[in-house]
Parts: structure tokens; C-alpha cells; sequence
């Protein structure tokens, strides 16, 4: 592990490692004219990046909070603050990936331009009162320190009394895993990203289960009412009833909102000239590759 981006970067110029997973984008052009440095892609479909809330408690226990956040968004602004060049990243309002089958956009054309005062009016009516609102960030993930920046700033715009709290993303990905009240221990929101494959699909993503058992992802979303249309969709064999209720269940996501989605971006990965066979696969892998 290098944590720190411009000291991997320097690693690989320097032939010290051969390989980078995953690396940070703003670093990029430091490695984009040299001869014996390979930029290239390896998912084939992109890495999806959101706001994830805790549904258990206030605010975001009630929908129309979490709506007033979601019409607050700029994609355009998380994209740009996070991941720099457009030609990495697009806008995209499908829970199951721009680009892949199941990419399905319906349901979001009230959320495709910021509201400001919608979102203020959203919020009032939700009965909040003040409440101090947890957000844990990742501080060692750039992209994900950017966005969570982007969020505290937005929160306080909309009238929130927001408590940013920087970490580790390992302390995060623990914290976040806890039931325990924000003011305890617990957490409010908390930004993240996945590959593209695992979540372009009802069937595989387990940002979009919405069971009420509490054993769903974390977040804990419950909406009964979309998960009978996932279930009836999984027992659906006939493509045209299967399409319908894709996006009937889409159109329902907008409306419940387990998270915000933020947009979509491509993660390359960086590696010497002398290593090859890297594979394009939805999962990277190190087999087939060879270095001279």
C-alpha cells in the first residue's frame, strides 16, 4: 500500500512498481507523455459514485429529507470537483448503470437540475428541526474527500447544521457498518463509488435491495413496495413484462431515494510499457499478464 498518490505516481515513473489499481485521476497528466507509461482501461462499464443515507434516523428517516438533498444535487459539480477532466465522467440517472441493459433513466427528470428553494421547501416540510447531521468522509480517498467538500457545503445552503467528519476510508467502511444513533457513534451520510458491473442489475446490486429486515445494505433503505416489484421482476420470465417492471421499479427508486446518484465515471488504471495481458474484465485480475 502507497497511500499517498503522488508518492505512487513517482514509484512508477522511477520503475519501483510496475502497476497502479485504481489510481487517483488529477495525477494523471503527470504520466501522460511518458514513453514507458501505459494509461488504459480495464472495466469495461464505468464506476458509479453516491450519497449514501442512513434511513434509520432523523433526517433522512423521512423521504422528503432525502429529497430535498437529492434536488439540491449538481452532478455536474460532484463530477467536476472529483474526477476534473469530462472526458472521464458523464452525468447519469440510472440506479442500474448508463450504458449497460438495464441503464433506464425514467423517474428522474424532476432531479436533472438543482432546486435550491424546492429543496429548502422539501426540508421543512420534512419536520426538521436543526438536527445535527453526521457526514463521515473518506480524507485518504481524493475523490471521495471532493465530493463529501461538495456535500457539507450544499447541505448548509439548504438550511442543515452538518457535522463533516474526516477519516480513513477503513475507518468509514467500519463505521458505516454501525446501527448506533449519529450522536452516538453512528453516521448520517457517507459518499462512495463501485464498479459499474455489480450494480447494473437488480438481480446483483446491493444498493437497490430495499428489504425492511435491516440485513440490507447499509443504509438500511425499506420500501416494501419496491422490493415486491424486485421480486416480481426476478420471477418474471417474459422480456416485455420484465422491461416494464425494470423501470416501473426505477421510476419507484426516484420517488423513495436510498441514495443519490452523482454520476458515472471511468477509472483507468496505470502501468509500465514492459507489462502486458492485462485483461479488460469487470473485476481486475492478475493472471494473463507478463512483464519483459
Amino acid at each position: 500500500m502507497i497511500p499517498e498518490p503522488a508518492t505512487a505516481y513517482a514509484a512508477l515513473r522511477r520503475g519501483e512498481v510496475d502497476f497502479l489499481d485504481g489510481p487517483t485521476l488529477d495525477l494523471l497528466p503527470t504520466v501522460a507523455d511518458d514513453p514507458e507509461i501505459v494509461i488504459g482501461e480495464v472495466w469495461p462499464i464505468e464506476t458509479y459514485a453516491v450519497l449514501r443515507f442512513n434511513h434509520l434516523y432523523p433526517p433522512f428517516n423521512n423521504v422528503k429529507a432525502r429529497q430535498a438533498v437529492a434536488h439540491a444535487v449538481s452532478q455536474r459539480d460532484y463530477m467536476t470537483a472529483s474526477y476534473g477532466d469530462p472526458k472521464y465522467w458523464r452525468e447519469c440517472y440510472a440506479f442500474w448503470i448508463c450504458g449497460s441493459p438495464n441503464g433506464t433513466e425514467v423517474g428522474s427528470d424532476d432531479y436533472r437540475h438543482p432546486d435550491l428553494d424546492r429543496a429548502r421547501a422539501l426540508l421543512r416540510d420534512s419536520g426538521y428541526q436543526g438536527e445535527t447531521v453526521v457526514l463521515i468522509a473518506g480524507s485518504d480517498i481524493p475523490a471521495y474527500r471532493q465530493m463529501s467538500l461538495v456535500t457539507a457545503d450544499l447541505l448548509k445552503k439548504i438550511g442543515m447544521n452538518v457535522d463533516l467528519q474526516m477519516m480513513d476510508w477503513g475507518t468509514v467502511a467500519a463505521r458505516r457498518a454501525k446501527k448506533d444513533p449519529p450522536s452516538q457513534g453512528g453516521w448520517n451520510l457517507f459518499h462512495t463509488s463501485a464498479n459499474g458491473a455489480q450494480l447494473a442489475s437488480p438481480l446483483t446490486s446491493p444498493s437497490t435491495i430495499t428489504t425492511c429486515d435491516g440485513k440490507n445494505f447499509v443504509g438500511w433503505p425499506c420500501d416494501q413496495v419496491e422490493e415486491d416489484m424486485r421480486i416480481k421482476y426476478i420471477r418474471e420470465s417474459d422480456p416485455a413484462r420484465q422491461r416494464a417492471l425494470l423501470e416501473a421499479m426505477h421510476a419507484r427508486l426516484w420517488v423513495s431515494l436510498p441514495y443519490v446518484p452523482l454520476g458515472q465515471f471511468k477509472q483507468p488504471f496505470v502501468w509500465r510499457k514492459n507489462v502486458t495481458g492485462v485483461l479488460k474484465t469487470n473485476t481486475l485480475v492478475y493472471w494473463n499478464i507478463e512483464k519483459t
